[in-house]
């Protein structure tokens, strides 16, 4: 009796900027960590290879043939985008996804822009932030977000936020997708908020203007001044590295900043730190105040993105206004010197996050956006 045969799994195409150590970067690999991939045949694209840090993490999953660089070069530059324009509809004439999953600006402009063309799979643009660096990146993707059929937000406010920079008059499939996924070491935890001694502020993430390490170190610059010296290190890599150096170096603060480099897991060094701070500009979910509020790290962080989500002003977090350098500064200056502030906010942050992001909730959530992809 013939045998039927065995159908090939649905291909899906995953087009990202670049493979730097990032929270979009990282997010894949969290959710590659899980499964959520299973039982397709899943291909990674990226526009240049940024410093690579994930690609280790990436080809734990997939077999390097489903890894697709398109430039080799660490920072992307215009060339690299052109290059990725006439690159990427080859790889989709070959691979002819059943869906393409957009995520950063760059990748949604090369994917939308072919999209129009192109009209071969389905899109979803992967919205990580609540606002763009630059001002154009949201006119052109809005003009090119009729070939969009569904967003993919990874928390309430950024999905509420980004909906404008699409059509209003088109109506979108929305997808919730969380890019942290609980993996949680309790060789990690911190122990007890006590300090002792020099303070240790903690911060992780690619090293961008979003992550607005200038206006920390502007911070740090003011508490060292005024007596209450601290000492921050940085983990995470990426293109701004020489500059923040400098500007370390330039502020007189070589003996209060440490640059870690790319830490896989970061995580690693929430049991040594006493604060956790993350003073973005602009944010999407934000994993790592996550990661470290699960942790059990104080957390001070702006009210940007995600953070507005699960995050509540003095009782699991503390929130200060990134655009001051003082009310930074302000903040972490409160945190040092309350105790019973830091022991609320760490347990609170604990109880908090496991509601929000533990296994259970998690598994309904990724089950809920694998759905509702197939659909």
């Amino acid at each position: 009796m013939p045998t039927r045969a065995m159908s090939k799994p649905r291909k899906i195409l995953y087009f990202i900027n670049d493979l730097f150590g990032g929270g979009a970067q990282k997010g894949l690999v969290n959710i590659l960590d899980v499964n959520f991939f299973e039982e397709t045949e899943l291909h990674v694209a990226a526009i240049s290879r940024g410093d690579g840090c994930i690609k280790a993490d990436l080809l734990r999953h997939l077999p390097a043939s489903q890894v697709h660089v398109f430039t080799a070069s660490e920072k992307m530059h215009l060339s690299h985008l052109l290059k990725a324009f006439l690159l990427y509809p080859l790889l989709l004439l070959k691979l002819r996804p059943r869906l393409v999953i957009m995520s950063l600006p760059q990748a949604n402009i090369v994917g939308r822009f072919w999209g129009h063309i192109l009209p071969i799979t389905r899109l979803y643009a992967f919205e990580h932030t609540t606002s763009y660096a630059k001002k154009g990146y949201a006119y052109i993707l809005t003009a090119l977000s009729l070939s969009v059929r569904g967003i993919i937000m990874d928390t309430q406010t950024t999905g509420t936020e980004t909906t404008r920079f699409f059509l209003p008059f088109k109506k979108y499939q929305i997808i919730n997708l969380p890019l942290y996924t609980g993996a949680l070491d309790s060789a990690y935890i911190k122990q007890g908020t006590a300090i002792k001694g020099k303070p240790t502020l903690l911060i992780a993430g690619r090293l961008t203007t979003a992550k607005n390490h200038i206006n920390l170190f502007h911070a740090l610059k003011l508490l060292a001044t005024s007596g209450q010296p601290c000492h921050l290190n940085i983990a995470g890599s990426g293109e701004l590295s020489d500059m923040l150096e400098a500007e370390v170096k330039k502020l007189g603060l070589q003996q209060h900043v440490t640059f870690l480099g790319y830490l896989s897991p970061w995580t690693t060094e929430c049991a040594k730190a006493d604060i956790y701070i993350q003073p973005s500009l602009r944010e999407g979910l934000c994993i790592t105040v996550v990661e470290a509020m699960r942790h059990g790290l104080p957390v001070i962080a702006s009210p940007r993105g995600g953070m507005l989500d699960y995050g509540v002003d003095g009782e699991n977090i503390l929130f200060a206004d990134p655009d001051s350098p003082e009310a930074i500064a302000n903040a972490i200056s409160k945190l040092v010197q309350d105790d019973k502030l830091r022991k609320k906010l760490a347990e609170n942050a604990i109880t908090s996050m496991e509601s929000r992001f533990g296994t259970v909730a998690l598994r309904q959530k990724l089950a809920a956006a694998r759905a509702a992809l197939k659909a």
